[in-house]
C-alpha cells in the first residue's frame, strides 16, 4: 500500500521543468557575473611598475560593477529547479576559484549575499513543492 500511495503522489505531482529554461532570469544573472568577474580580473591583472597595484580607478570601476552583478544575482529568485541549482552551483564554484582567473578561492559572495540565496531558494522551493 505504501508503494501504491508514492506512486499516486509522484505521478499526481505537477511536471517541475528540470532544464536549462531561457526564461528564468537567474541564468542571465550568472552570465551578468561572470562577465563581471572576468572584466575586474582583467582590469587588476595590470599593475604599474612603480607601485605594483593595478589602476585604482580601473579597480574601483570594475570592482562596482562585479558587486552590483553579485548584488543582482543574490536577488534574483530562480523559476526553475534547474535554475535554483545552477545558481547553487555557481556560488560553490565561485567560493572553490573554479570561476576565478588565479584558480584561487573568491569571496566575492559576502554574508549578506548568501543569505539572499538563501532566500531566494526559499522561493523557489516553495513555488515548487
Amino acid at each position: 500500500m505504501n508503494m501504491f500511495i508514492a506512486t499516486s503522489v509522484l505521478t499526481a505531482a505537477p511536471a517541475v521543468p528540470c532544464v536549462a529554461d531561457e526564461a528564468d532570469p537567474i541564468f542571465a544573472a550568472i552570465e551578468d557575473h561572470k562577465r563581471a568577474n572576468a572584466e575586474y580580473a582583467e582590469a587588476t591583472r595590470e599593475v604599474f611598475e612603480d607601485t605594483l597595484s593595478p589602476d585604482p580607478v580601473k579597480e574601483e570601476h570594475f570592482g562596482d560593477l562585479e558587486r552590483s552583478a553579485c548584488w543582482d544575482l543574490s536577488n534574483t529568485v530562480p523559476t526553475t529547479l534547474a535554475g535554483l541549482l545552477a545558481v547553487l552551483t555557481y556560488v560553490d564554484d565561485v567560493a572553490e576559484g573554479k570561476h576565478s582567473s588565479s584558480g584561487r578561492p573568491d569571496n566575492a559572495f559576502g554574508e549578506e549575499e548568501l543569505r539572499n540565496v538563501i532566500i531566494s531558494t526559499q522561493d523557489c522551493l516553495r513555488a515548487h513543492l
